[in-house]
């Protein structure tokens, strides 16, 4: 999650005082979104007012957005950070990095993400405005989507019919692939990182978990999307 480098007050790059931000504007694109949910989500939990501006198509527009002044923050994958935002926003001082969301490790514990070590996770922020961690129903739905979200966002499926032998060998040459040396290291060059390939038994675990949802959970971000269409 980043903003302008003009955004905090007094020129500060400390993301605790984004809450003396009035009328903060974030870009976005359909409150349906994950990367939009997150973000939304987490200015709530740390009681920022901001105005949402949705319909951009993608991250490319955003990053623009938040270039020319439209808007003043937004949201982007590990991989638009380090591969785009890092080296032509951050690099030359028109942008700064607030948060990072928290992941998933195997266990599924949420932790710090590896490849920002020093960029604090929103949860991180939130200790330094208030001095304990997150809690409540906000963070509870925050949470939901950062464990469903960050565990498996892209899936490669099939119908449940499909033939158990070339199932099998997809699965193989997937992983394979993951875990190729080439494959990473053209991986690390272009996105100065590498995709996290969990195992099938974490995302059939991830969506499982959908179709359990707390229901207070499920009414908090229902009604969180809603807001967002208005």
């Amino acid at each position: 999650f980043y903003g302008r480098a003009s955004l905090l007050p007094g020129g500060s790059k400390d993301p605790k005082n984004i809450v003396k931000v009035k009328g903060l504007k974030l870009a976005g694109s359909h409150p349906t979104n994950p990367m939009d949910a997150r973000a939304r989500l987490s200015l709530d939990l740390l009681g920022v007012n901001y105005n949402y501006v949705r319909g951009y198509r993608g991250s490319t527009k955003i990053r623009a957005a938040v270039l020319n002044g439209e808007v003043d923050v937004g949201g982007d994958s590990i991989r638009g950070y380090l591969g785009a935002i890092k080296p032509t926003m951050v690099a030359t001082g028109k942008a700064i990095p607030l948060w990072t969301y928290p992941v998933p490790d195997a266990s599924g514990k949420l932790g710090r993400v590896a490849a920002t070590p020093n960029i604090p996770t929103v949860a991180d922020v939130y200790r330094s405005i208030n001095g304990k961690a997150p809690s409540g129903a906000t963070w509870d739905a925050l949470k939901f989507i950062l464990e469903a979200y960050g565990t498996a966002s892209h899936f490669y499926l099939g119908p449940p019919t499909m033939n158990k032998t070339a199932r099998d060998a997809l699965s193989k040459g997937i992983y394979a692939t993951a875990r190729d040396k080439k494959y990473l290291a053209s991986a690390v060059k272009r996105f100065k990182t590498t995709p996290v390939h969990r195992e099938l038994s974490l995302a059939v675990q991830a969506i499982k978990k959908l179709a359990s949802i707390d229901p207070k959970v499920k009414a908090t971000i229902q009604a969180h999307v809603k807001a967002g269409l208005k």
